[in-house]
């Protein structure tokens, strides 16, 4: 639901375009963690939850990367 709400249009196409709110946004992308989180071994959730966040904030100032993959031959 994040990315659907991230962008383009949300309503018909035959009414006027009605941009997203940036708060939906963020709060899909927060729930999606934490079902993520709790989806198995839900004890250790917030440990989970804890290194999703460190991801993101990797990810985020570029210290992790998609590992490139070695071009097709």
């Amino acid at each position: 639901m994040a990315a659907f709400w991230s962008g383009g249009r949300l309503g018909p196409p035959d009414v006027p375009v009605v941009p997203p709110a940036v708060h939906p946004i963020a709060h899909g992308i927060s729930r999606g963690l934490i079902l993520a989180a709790v989806q198995t071994e839900p004890a250790n959730a917030p440990d989970k939850y804890r290194r999703f966040c460190e991801l993101r904030s990797e990810v985020a100032n570029g210290t992790n990367r998609w590992k490139e993959l070695p071009p097709k031959k």
